[in-house]
């Protein structure tokens, strides 16, 4: 199982970590080494890259099922 989040932008963000994982906290382990394994492979062939960025392997505090939630927690966190 991969959870999706999405960015309050509207992008899709598949940090490709199981809820396993990233309940025993293992996943902070893994994306470090994914982010790793991204740069090295960047760094070696940097014309396969048409962006300046890799992907985002940043790990989200806060993970929701439902991507909507996020907006609307956004929305009372301004609103306070």
């Amino acid at each position: 199982m991969v959870h999706i989040t999405r960015s309050l932008g509207g992008s899709l963000s598949a940090q490709l970590d199981t809820p396993i994982e990233r309940h025993e906290g293992v996943d902070i382990e893994i994306l470090k080494n994914r982010k790793e394994v991204y740069f090295k492979a960047k760094a070696k062939n940097p014309s396969r890259w048409n962006s300046k960025n890799i992907r985002n392997w940043n790990r989200e505090e806060k993970v929701y099922l439902n991507y909507l939630q996020k907006s609307k927690d956004a929305a009372i966190k301004v609103a306070s």
